[in-house]
C-alpha cells in the first residue's frame, strides 16, 4: 500500500460527507438507451437534490470508470453549484462501453460506481463514487454485452 493511501482513502470519506451534508446524489432506478449512429447509448438520470443544510458545493466533473466510458470522452465537465435553494436538478450521463473484451464483465468490481470530482467545504478537488442499485448494475452489464456484440 502506498504510503499517502490512508490519507487519500479519509479525505475521500470526509469529501463526500461534506459534499452530501449541502446535496445528495441518486441514480435512477433503471437505465435509459438511445439509438446513435446505429449504436446503443446508456442513458443514466441521476437526481442531485439539495438537503437544506446551509453552504454550497460543486459538481467539477465526472470521469470513465472500467467499464464505461462517458459520451464525450474521458471526461465530462459539469461545473454545478448547488446550494440549500437550488431546485432538484436532473442530470442525464451518458455512457459507451471503456472497452469490449471476453472478460470485460467478470471482472468488473468497480465499473458501475459512477465517480464525481466536486468541491466541498476544505476538498477543494476531491474524488468520490456513487453506487447505482443491483438493478441499474445488470442493466449496465447487460447493455456492454449487447453493445459489444454489435
Amino acid at each position: 500500500m502506498p504510503p499517502d493511501s490512508l490519507h487519500t482513502l479519509h479525505s475521500q470519506d470526509c469529501g463526500q460527507q461534506a459534499f452530501e451534508r449541502i446535496a445528495t446524489i441518486v441514480p435512477a432506478p433503471h437505465l435509459r438507451f438511445e439509438q446513435r449512429n446505429g449504436k446503443e447509448i446508456a442513458l443514466l438520470d441521476v437526481v442531485i437534490a439539495p438537503t437544506g443544510a446551509w453552504g454550497s458545493v460543486r459538481l467539477l466533473s465526472t470521469t470513465r470508470t472500467t467499464l464505461l466510458i462517458p459520451l464525450e470522452g474521458e471526461q465530462r465537465m459539469l461545473e454545478l453549484t448547488f446550494t440549500s435553494s437550488t431546485p432538484l436538478t436532473t442530470l442525464t450521463l451518458e455512457y459507451v462501453p471503456s472497452r469490449c473484451g471476453t472478460h470485460v464483465i467478470s471482472e468488473d468490481k468497480i465499473g458501475t460506481l459512477i465517480p464525481f470530482h466536486a468541491k466541498a467545504g476544505t476538498f477543494a478537488d476531491m474524488f468520490f463514487r456513487v453506487a447505482v442499485s443491483p438493478e441499474v448494475k445488470s442493466e449496465f452489464y447487460d447493455w456492454v454485452g449487447r453493445y459489444c456484440a454489435q
